[in-house]
């Protein structure tokens, strides 16, 4: 058989001293106090007059989660000092607010909520579960316990987007963060979620902030490019005077700016023939000219974005590591790409994701680390515009609108402890502030 090569006699012992270590590791960790209730098996065997308890060892997945969550308050720890962050993740970030938003910080917004109160409906805070209570018009109640697909129970309550208080003082937070644009969910008029009815009041109430408004264009059903392109109009024939709508200087015009998602499904080549200035329906350089960002999911949707002759694009999720484009470790080869193909290249950075059920798709927020390491990652590309996913994306729980604790009966919302509610926004307030600082963000050229 002859003698084993010497790399196998190397790979061996490499593979022995880290098998060695990860077993010391877990002992050490399985003994530490803080550490030994979240492994303990609670089956007791007598012995004697003793009673003896039997720790397990933590699975795969828990190994990684802990892994990972010490990974990312090692980076956030480093990132916050290296930024001048000196206070710890348990205290409020201190910092004096801008005196104006930046328009280059652009947060996502959803005006979609509805309450019963207010709306004789509930949209987006409950599931229609046959279970729930309903009230006298025979419409599911907010208080009912089933159907509830938050993790997060608002400040607010169960608010409704139509509340004129709630709206200014969602602006207003948003202001003293010094975030200056929301990037609103929209549908066209008479498609579900569409935010038609509370648009001029949003208009009017981030203008009163400084605050410029942009759309978040959502595919509705049966939607076609012409289609959209009519709504398109109908919108900028309505709003498009409007001085709270965000506009962007681009073939010397200044443009309105939308934001698509999921623009694929559409196909790059119709894309390409109203977005391309030669193209068979061109819009360039018409009234329905735009900046039109378009959702970079995968890798392929590079070239995808590239024929389609968009102006840059976006990255959304708040996953890291969910897409290819929501990945931390993909965004300066994406910055590399924008720049060599005169593009917008958004990068979005979100506090963590809670969707009830998500599983491995979910994100914790590690007391605001995670959110510190992806703001970090995203102003070390040089972007010239980051994107918050969201002010209040309940259902996602990617929101850094205030949460309390509540309870529903037998479910236990989670909250910000040990933080205050409002930490999330005071901490995308700080970070929003070191970038512009650092940058001149909100005064340097986009394209």
């Amino acid at each position: 058989m002859g003698i084993p090569h010497p790399r196998i006699h190397l790979k061996v012992f490499i593979f022995s001293v880290a098998f060695t270590l990860l077993t010391i590791g877990i002992v050490r960790f399985s003994k530490d106090p803080k550490n030994a209730s979240r492994w303990r098996n609670e089956k007791i065997f007598p012995n004697g007059t003793h009673n003896v308890t039997i720790s397990r060892i933590p699975s795969k997945d828990e190994l990684r989660r802990i892994w990972i969550q010490k990974k990312i308050e090692r980076l956030s720890s480093k990132f916050a000092e290296g930024a001048g962050k000196t206070n710890s993740s348990f205290e409020k970030p201190k910092y004096k607010p801008m005196k104006e938003a930046n328009s280059r910080a652009h947060i996502f917004y959803y005006a979609w909520y509805r309450n019963v109160e207010l709306d004789q409906v509930s949209r987006h805070w409950n599931d229609d579960d046959p279970g729930m209570q309903k009230d006298a018009f025979g419409l599911y109640k907010t208080d009912s316990l089933s159907g509830i697909r938050l993790s997060f129970y608002p400040k607010e309550g169960f608010y409704s987007s139509r509340n004129e208080t709630v709206v200014a003082k969602h602006m207003g937070q948003l202001k003293k963060a010094g975030i200056g644009v929301i990037v609103v969910y929209w549908k066209p008029p008479g498609f579900e979620d569409s935010p038609e009815e509370v648009l001029e009041m949003l208009l009017s109430a981030a203008l009163e902030n400084g605050i410029k408004v942009a759309l978040h264009v959502s595919p509705y059903y049966n939607w076609t490019l012409e289609h959209l392109l009519e709504q398109l109009k109908i919108f900028l024939k309505k709003y498009g005077s409007h001085k709270g709508i965000y506009r962007l200087r681009r073939r010397n015009r200044d443009l309105p700016v939308f934001y698509v998602y999921d623009p694929f499904d559409l196909g790059s080549s119709a894309w390409a023939s109203v977005l391309s200035p030669t193209g068979s329906s061109s819009i360039r350089n018409t009234e329905l000219d735009g900046v039109f960002i378009g959702l970079l999911a995968d890798q392929a949707h590079r070239m995808e974005i590239k024929k389609s002759q968009f102006d840059g694009f976006y990255t959304y999720f708040a996953g890291n590591g969910y897409t290819y484009g929501s990945s931390w470790k993909n965004w300066q080869s994406l910055v590399k790409f924008a720049r060599d193909n005169k593009l917008l290249f958004v990068p979005c950075v979100a506090p963590g994701y809670a969707e009830p059920g998500g599983g491995s798709i979910n994100r914790p927020r590690h007391k605001g680390n995670y959110f510190e390491v992806g703001m970090r990652a995203a102003a070390d590309t040089d972007a010239p515009i980051i994107g918050i996913t969201s002010f209040n994306a309940w259902e996602e729980g990617s929101q850094i609108e205030p949460a309390i604790p509540h309870r529903s009966g037998p479910y236990v919302y989670l909250d910000y402890k040990p933080h205050e509610p409002s930490y999330f926004l005071d901490l995308a307030g700080w970070w929003v502030k070191w970038w512009t600082e650092r940058t001149n963000s909100s005064k340097s050229s986009v394209f």
